[in-house]
């Protein structure tokens, strides 16, 4: 029984910090990335990011915000993307990896929603 409960906590406090973590990415996103992009309300300086999770691995939407140079020079998907956008690349805002990864639980939650 005390098993039992204790993996319910653990659940409940894990589920807490997912929301809260994905909350710091919300914060971080609207203060660094809403200058260029939006969430579902279309094209601005660069693409629409609503959906990207479920377009991208987060592993290249972490690449494209930690190190946008490299990937527009490496990456045919973002050149795509920088040729789309009227060769406007994207900024480097020099994010932590923990920033980075909070902005991706925010993207993340934001694709759950319908």
């Amino acid at each position: 029984m005390k098993n039992i409960l204790l993996s319910i906590l653990i659940l409940a406090v894990s589920l807490f910090s997912l929301d809260t973590f994905a909350q710091a990415g919300k914060a971080i996103f609207d203060s660094k990335c809403v200058v260029c992009h939006t969430l579902g309300k279309g094209k601005l300086i660069g693409p629409d990011l609503k959906g990207v999770t479920q377009r991208r691995k987060a592993d290249w939407i972490k690449k494209m915000i930690k190190d946008p140079e490299n990937m527009l020079k490496t990456d045919e998907t973002a050149k795509k993307l920088l040729q789309e956008y009227n060769q406007v690349p994207m900024i480097n805002m020099g994010l932590k990896d923990s920033e980075i990864d909070a902005i991706i639980a925010y993207l993340k939650s934001e694709d759950k929603k319908k």
